[in-house]
Formats: C-alpha cells, structure tokens, sequence
C-alpha cells in the first residue's frame, strides 16, 4: 500500500507524487502546492519578526542604559572603580560603576586661557600676569566685616576664646549646630572644595593608600595657588563631608580631612618652596573638623557657590561635574544620583583672613 505525502516537479516538468510506504491516506490530508508555498511563505515571515524584534530589544536594552547614564565605554568592558586609574578609556569618566564619556563645562573654569571660547563666568577675572581665569576676590575687611563671619568669630571667642583654644569636639559642636555653616565657609575668598571619589579612600585596614601617584599630582598641582593664603591666613579650617545613603560617614569624612591635611597640603607646601620653619608655622594654624554626613550640599547651591573652586582627582571627573551641574535637572537618574553624592565627598578647605578671637 502507498501513502500519498505531498506533490513536487520531476526533472520533466511534470508534476508527481511523491509517495512512502504505509495505510492510504484520505485526500482532505493531502498538501497542494499553494498550501506549501503558503507555508514557506508564513515561515520566512516569522523568521524575519523574529529577527527584527531581536534587534528592537538590544536596540531599547542599550538605549535603556544610556538614558540612565551608563552607556558602556565600548572596548575593555563598561564596568569600573571610581577612583581608580586606567579602568575607564581617555575622555571617560566612572559613574555609578560604568564608564561614560566626560563632558566639559560651557563656562569658563579656573585656569582656562583668557580669551577664551568658553562663556566668562562672574566669579572668575582674568589674571593679566599668567592670561587665565582666576576666582574673583573680594578685599579681605569686607569679609571680615560681614554679619555672618562676625557672629561666627565672635562665638568662637565666647566658647573658646580663641581658635587655637578650640577643642576639635567644641569646634565641630558649632560647626554643627550653626545652620548657615556651609554658607559661612564659601563666604570667605580663598575656601577650594576638594572632592574624592565614592569609598576612597578606604578606611578598611591595611587598605591600599590613595589617592595614587597619578591623582595626588593632580590634587598637588591644584592647590599650589593656594599656599599663599595658606601662610598669610589666621587659621585653616579643613571641613571634611560624607554624602547621605551610606555606612561610615563620619569615619570616610575624617579619613578624607587626613588625606588632605597630611599628605595634599604637605605636598602642596613642599612644592612651593616653603623652608621648614615656614612649614612649622602653618601647622598649628591647621583646624581638622569631620562632619560626616551631618551638613550636606544641594547641586543648586553648588553651582552658585562652590562650583569655580572645586577639585577633582582629575581633569575629566572635574569638567564631568562642573558640566553635569550646569544642565541642572535634565540629566539621567543615575547620573543625578552620582552628582549628589560627589558633591558630598568634599573636603572644604577654607584659609580665614581674620583674627579668630585673643590669638
């Protein structure tokens, strides 16, 4: 007996059946040509939306990953370390674990060249002597004068006497307490924000010291302008944050005022030619308070008071925070996330011009 499978051309041009052994099989079972070409054609079909939707989904997957600021960096893998050197390409900074690329503000920086094609920013003068921007002064009685920085230093006198009486606990008391304390450090000229990468450095023991060769060169060279008002000032205050949402804060904000006080200022002093006498004079000077995540800084106060005196461990994270700041509310969630947390890795380094009290 046969059984009837389907029809096909022969070599002849004629058309046959193809046939196999077994039972017969009724015709309502048997499939035409159009029926085949009708299903190779719906094959093909699902074949290609099958494709097409492959595509869709990597395309929106990675779209996803943009517009939440972790565009992968491309070549080497997109994962990364804040604060480490080398993981991410050039021109790529490490946000929120993933390298994207570094973005340079529109306004003018400190130390850009003047002219420049950069948009002039109040804050900041061109210095005619090294044709850069530097921050713009305001003459030193003026700042002393202020309500605010009169009420500050008249109750340090009160508690302490004097600055240099101050116990680092009283000091941080005050600190603490007084509202506008932030407020206070930006009004005085020559304060810098020096910020650090998440969890660096570590205050695990036995960590690994950071910041490394590449990045305390950085930080070093920064700072170099301002060891003069370092050794003119009446006293040094070094005002270490923590950002909000994590563990340690008080211990990551300390261990970052060390950092900056033990090795960064040290560094900067030493570069600039200062003798050891020099040096022995600016030590006592020196007030370390760690606030942990106590006081906390807003990107809309940032970018009116702090941002043309910040430091970064580098160029490019510096130009991605200054430029994140400046496109305000319209940036990724993830990258909004990582600004707000930056901006609170700072230590403040505020030189005040004034006498503190009975010095």
């Amino acid at each position: 007996m046969r059984r009837f499978v389907g029809r096909s051309d022969g070599l002849d041009g004629e058309s046959r059946e193809d046939t196999l052994q077994g039972p017969p099989i009724s015709d309502e079972f048997r499939i035409s040509r159009n029926e085949l070409r009708s299903t190779r054609f719906l094959t093909a079909v699902t074949a290609v939306t099958a494709v097409v939707l492959a595509m869709v989904m990597v395309f929106g997957f990675q779209l996803m990953r943009h517009v939440l600021g972790a565009e992968p960096r491309g070549a080497g893998g997109d994962e990364c370390e804040e604060g480490e050197v080398d993981v991410c390409d050039e021109d790529s900074v490490c946000i929120a674990g993933h390298c994207v690329a570094a973005q340079r503000p529109n306004r003018c920086q400190p130390g850009d060249p003047c002219p420049s094609d950069c948009t002039p920013s109040p804050s900041l003068r061109c210095d005619p002597e090294t044709a850069v921007y530097v921050p713009e002064k305001r003459p030193e009685p003026a700042i002393c004068d202020e309500v605010q920085v009169s009420r500050f230093l008249t109750e340090i006198g009160r508690k302490c006497g004097s600055l240099s009486g101050c116990k680092a606990e009283d000091l941080k008391n005050l600190a603490i307490d007084d509202k506008e304390f932030l407020q206070l450090m930006v009004t005085f000229p020559d304060t810098v924000a020096i910020h650090f990468p998440a969890g660096k450095p570590s205050i695990a023991a036995n960590a690994q010291a950071w910041p490394n060769a590449a990045e305390a060169e950085y930080y070093v060279e920064s700072l170099l302008p301002l060891v003069p008002q370092l050794q003119q000032a009446s006293a040094v205050l070094v005002v270490a944050l923590a950002s909000r949402g994590g563990k340690n804060a008080d211990a990551y904000s300390l261990e970052r005022a060390k950092v900056v006080v033990e090795r960064l200022i040290v560094a900067a002093t030493d570069r600039a030619g200062l003798s050891p006498a020099e040096r022995d004079t600016l030590d006592p000077k020196i007030k370390l308070l760690a606030l942990g995540d106590r006081k906390q800084l807003t990107p809309a106060f940032y970018g009116e008071q702090v941002l043309t005196r910040s430091i970064a461990w580098d160029r490019s994270n510096q130009d991605t925070i200054r430029s994140l700041i400046e496109q305000g509310d319209g940036i990724p969630a993830k990258s909004k996330s990582w600004l707000k947390q930056t901006i609170n890795q700072t230590v403040f380094v505020v030189p005040i011009p004034c006498r503190l009290g009975a010095q």
